[in-house]
């Protein structure tokens, strides 16, 4: 009988394995627990020696040779594992005892963070007790539930029903790669990509599948393996008492660096607020382009993330996946501003004469319509510290206006206060003497030493504009020279494409911002159409906080976009507002005769109309106008005026339901949103997407054009007591540590500590040096054999196995009898032998199999059955270890007479 497989040479491996020269009761050792553990190769076994022997030290902590050694083969280690399962980064590889405490450290340090009540929970019912119990535990103490998918009558997991349960939404799903009793290999890309479809974090156990077969958690799409929207979609937050538009990218690096992040969401009661961001995710995947009525500036997001629908007269989640054309996404309409409070006036800082200077500006309605000229066609010279403003040479009374302005603006009081302090201090004192108690620099001191009055030195520092006009392309150039205002303009606008609304426009009063309208529309915008305005600019960011602001304060607008057809010349970004909605803009508001409200403050009536069938009250002229049969979309003013009408004057008695469907659409008359009908839906490639959870809210708004979104050893040859975790790095920066102590901290300090980087953050104290030393040396040897070829071995031992056992009457095995199907485990029961007794037996014969439940007592009582004997492969099993533990069965079978 041939001992090795055509892809492992057995006999070779054997010597490699001290303990199998062993004889067990007289005979020769037949190992067959490797589900349960694997034996050790000498290579293993002298790396653990070797570590004792030479370089026994902590790692991390010191800077002795010996520490040194041991920290550079430690981390070694990991960069082994993260290589073996084709990991991104040694960074995601998390050292831990064995997969139980993997799965746990995810259990506390994601779902006890992340998982809330009223959460599902999606296990198999295949599933060790390590990935079933850390889950029970934490259902009961968030108050989620979990769900179990069954299996079919030949072990295989239902699909049908796991697909159902997907639609529960849940926030966790955790299967295992290969089952430990029933040998089922499930198809872990397939289940991963469909939970993720459903917005799910995934756990795989795979300590049944590392060992045995190739792993690619990059292929697989797991977050977790316990051996698991676009960065540049702009979010409103609120941080160290600053409010600003950010990519989401910049919202998470601001928040993973340990700032208090807020954003804007729709709390439960339709009124926008900022709520706490509570964790973060990212990673790179596959994203849909949504395009949708108000924005040429579509969203991307992926096809599993969420975005807020109107349906079915309720405001509900759907997946981008399933969006289709002539939905109605829920966007940002404001009634009334909700900031942190406002301000009144902001810091400049700049340098002059390597002097540093800050100065406060006080922020008033002339200087935000300044704000709004530069905003408009300003423009910086770093040369001369010059600001500029364009204007067409027919706008002669926003050219005076800016004049005006500009004379009026604070000088740099430095330059007075400087000379104060150098006319108080210079009698008769050295230039060094006179800058050192000045407190300024020598080149400071010795120009104002010159000076002969502070007061005539000062005005002639005030703001003298210079206007020109260029004849060629009729325009009128203003501009004014000062180091002060040029850094102000810098610092809180930008220049070029890169323009900007500053800071504190988020935080001042409804009057200022008129203010910046004023001067950012001016005369183009304002002459452009008789009931719409236009602005333009090649910065995508103004436009966008433009659009947000303005919405903030309940002005509709729609955003355009222009693709330049001149490489040299930028794309052109445009916003379009209906004079009807700039009420508080004098200037430019105009009654017209249009009746109709932006589409984006309309709301669909399709449960009112249901609301009046159902009551039947008196014919109202304006409510039929409002509900008539092809409008899909009303006013809420109309929406108002219908609900009163119909509580009003009813004919038919209200009843619960349709009550509660006038209550709703009252909430939502007065509610900040609005809704946008989705003109496209289409894939878009790749991307890195960006996602947060926020406290009290699972939405919140996104996009240039606000929208509502949602918001893992010792079995594979290693030492016993080692294991890894492979999270993505996201992940596990989000997570706060499984347990405290040395090695996890970067800081401590009596009021608290700072945590140390991922992966260190989740190995406190001394951790298993020596084994997870050996677990890298481990790897090497698996890697040399090579895992497919390991898997072969397996499949080859499995096909002679099930041919010789079926041969045996009365045996029964359990899971698929597809051999390919299944990893090296065969569970079986023969005739009505005990377990216990048959692995008594089969000791006498050298043979070592487990008996029992195998952790899965779950799985066994939908088996109807106490327990099965189970016999495992792995590399150094040959055909004649089969045959040995096939002679065993016979005896077994001969012994209780079977």
């Amino acid at each position: 009988m041939l001992e090795s497989t055509k892809t492992v040479d057995v006999e070779r491996i054997k010597n490699d394995f001290p303990i199998l020269s062993r004889r067990v009761n007289g005979k020769r050792l037949v190992y067959l627990d490797n589900a349960a553990t694997t034996q050790k190769p000498k290579v293993v076994i002298d790396a653990l020696v070797d570590y004792y022997s030479r370089y026994n030290a902590n790692v991390h902590r010191g800077v002795h040779q010996l520490s040194i050694e041991a920290t550079e083969t430690y981390e070694n280690s990991r960069k082994k594992v993260a290589k073996f399962i084709n990991s991104p980064t040694a960074q995601e590889v998390v050292f831990t005892r064995g997969t139980t405490e993997s799965i746990n450290l995810v259990k506390f340090a994601w779902g006890s963070k992340f998982v809330k009540e009223g959460d599902v929970i999606l296990l198999t019912l295949m599933e060790h007790h390590s990935n079933m119990v850390p889950w029970q535990l934490l259902a009961k103490e968030k108050g989620a539930r979990i769900e179990y998918a069954p299996i079919t009558a030949d072990g295989r997991l239902d699909m049908g029903e796991f697909e159902r349960l997907l639609g529960l939404a849940p926030a966790l799903v955790a299967f295992t790669q290969c089952s430990n009793v029933l040998g089922t290999i499930n198809d872990a890309e397939k289940l991963c990509s469909m939970a993720k479809g459903a917005g799910a974090v995934t756990v795989v156990d795979a300590a049944q599948s590392t060992p045995h077969m190739p792993v690619d958690v990059q292929k697989m799409g797991c977050d977790f393996l316990a051996f698991s929207v676009t960065g540049d979609t702009p979010v409103l937050i609120h941080h160290n008492g600053t409010t600003e538009l950010v990519p989401i990218e910049e919202a998470v690096e601001l928040y993973n660096r340990g700032n208090n992040v807020s954003i804007l969401t729709l709390g439960s009661d339709t009124r926008a607020k900022f709520e706490s961001v509570k964790g973060t995710l990212a990673h790179l995947d596959s994203v849909y382009e949504v395009q949708y009525e108000g924005s040429a500036l579509p969203i991307r997001a992926t096809g599993h993330h969420s975005v807020y629908v109107w349906r079915d007269s309720n405001i509900i989640e759907e997946k981008v996946s399933k969006l289709q054309k002539g939905d109605y996404l829920v966007t940002l309409n404001k009634q009334t501003q909700n900031t942190f409070g406002t301000v009144d006036e902001c810091l400049v800082e700049y340098k002059h004469d390597t002097n540093s200077v800050k100065e406060k500006v006080r922020i008033t309605k002339e200087l935000m319509r300044l704000v709004g000229y530069y905003l408009a066609e300003g423009s910086l010279d770093p040369t001369e510290n010059r600001v500029s403003l364009t204007f067409s040479e027919t706008e002669t009374e926003f050219v005076k206006d800016s004049c005006e302005l500009i004379e009026a603006l604070e000088p740099m009081f430095y330059y007075t206060e400087a000379m104060e302090k150098v006319m108080s201090t210079r009698g008769g004192l050295s230039v060094a003497r006179i800058a050192e108690a000045s407190g300024i620099s020598r080149k400071t001191a010795k120009k104002y030493s010159m000076q002969t009055e502070a007061a005539g030195f000062a005005k002639a520092r005030k703001m003298r504009p210079h206007v020109w006009h260029n004849k060629e392309n009729h325009s009128a150039n203003i501009s004014f020279n000062n180091k002060k205002w040029y850094s102000f303009f810098k610092a809180f606008c930008g220049s070029r494409i890169d323009k900007h609304l500053p800071s504190f426009v988020w935080q001042v009063d409804v009057s200022l911002v008129s203010e910046l309208l004023k001067g950012y529309l001016r005369g183009d915008a304002s002459k452009n159409e008789k009931y719409r305005l236009r602005a333009k600019s090649v910065s995508k960011r103004l436009i966008s906080e433009l659009s947000w602001l303005l919405k903030l304060h309940g002005v509709s607008n729609t955003l355009g976009f222009a693709e330049s057809r001149v490489e040299a010349w930028h794309d052109e970004y445009s916003l379009v507002i209906q004079r009807s909605e700039l009420a508080f803009v004098k200037e430019f508001h105009r009654e017209t005769s249009k009746s109709d409200a932006p589409r984006d403050k309309l709301l669909c009536v399709d449960g009112l109309k249901q609301a009046y069938r159902n009551a039947s009250p008196r014919y109202n002229s304006k409510v039929s106008s409002t509900l008539r049969d092809a409008r899909k979309r009303a006013t809420r003013a109309g929406i108002l005026n219908t609900v009163d009408w119909i509580q009003f004057s009813h004919k038919k008695p209200i009843d619960e339901e349709t009550q509660e469907v006038l209550n709703k659409y009252k909430e939502f008359a007065l509610g900040d949103f609005g809704l946008v009908k989705v003109i496209d839906v289409k894939p878009a490639g790749e991307h890195m997407v960006y996602d947060v959870s926020v406290e009290g809210s699972e939405r919140f708004f996104g996009g240039s054009y606000p929208i509502l979104l949602h918001n893992s050893g010792h079995k594979m040859l290693g030492p016993t007591g080692i294991g890894a975790l492979y999270g993505r790095r996201a992940l596990l920066d989000s997570m706060d540590p499984f347990q405290s102590g040395g090695d996890m901290i970067k800081e401590v300090h009596l009021d608290g500590a700072r945590w140390n980087d991922v992966p260190y953050k989740f190995e406190a104290g001394t951790t298993n040096i020596a084994d997870a030393i050996g677990l890298g040396v481990a790897v090497e040897y698996l890697e040399s054999l090579g895992m497919e070829n390991v898997r072969m071995h397996e499949v080859e031992l499995l096909r002679y196995a099930f041919e010789k056992m079926s041969r045996i009457p009365n045996i029964k095995i359990y899971g698929p009898m597809d051999i390919e199907a299944r990893g090296g485990v065969i569970s079986f029961n023969l005739a009505d032998i005990h377990p216990h007794d048959m692995a008594s037996i089969l000791d006498e014969e050298g043979v070592a199999i487990r008996s029992g439940h195998h952790c899965a007592q779950p799985l066994m009582e939908h088996l109807n059955i106490p327990g099965t004997s189970r016999a495992s492969f792995y590399v150094y099993n040959s055909t004649a270890d089969i045959d040995a533990f096939i002679g065993a069965l016979l005896k077994a079978k001969s012994v209780f007479c079977v």
